[in-house]
């Protein structure tokens, strides 16, 4: 049995097509195309692994939930060496995550499509303690049949 404070997010799990577009640092109208699996990890967490080849560096992002709660926590490590703590929710096809390090703060929302084979989202980041934000990039999720 998987476990069952996951559930709302089952809607993640396969493999996805990213494209990361709206970069400050990509040229105008260039986009760089990557991919995420998500899959259960031992049937009580889920596990994001993300590759673009050239760009963001290649990531792992693991999922988890106290089940008496409504919110979640991830994990993310990159081959850069970093590891980062973000707090998540769900709800009504909108994940957000977000993370508020003194002197940085960086927050993801995504949309899910009704049909869940697409998903619209952004990061952003902020360098005063979230008093003021910017655009990071955009990314587009498509659902890769199979």
């Amino acid at each position: 049995m998987t476990n069952p404070a996951l559930s709302d997010l089952t809607i993640l799990l396969g493999t996805w097509r990213v494209e990361l577009t709206a970069a400050d640092w990509l040229d105008e109208g260039q986009s760089l195309v990557g991919e995420t699996r998500v899959e259960w990890l031992d049937d009580f967490f889920l596990v994001l692994r993300s590759s673009f080849g050239e760009g963001p560096p290649d990531s792992t992002s693991v999922v988890g939930r106290n089940d008496d709660r409504d919110d979640y926590t991830v994990l993310y490590a990159d081959e850069r060496g970093v590891s980062r703590i973000y707090a998540m929710t769900y709800a009504d096809r909108l994940w957000v995550q977000h993370r508020e390090d003194p002197g940085f703060h960086q927050r993801f929302e995504g949309r899910i499509s009704g049909d869940g084979s697409r998903i619209d989202a952004a990061w952003s980041k902020s360098h005063d303690d979230g008093a003021t934000w910017e655009h990071d990039f955009d990314l587009t999720w498509t659902r890769v049949p199979g």
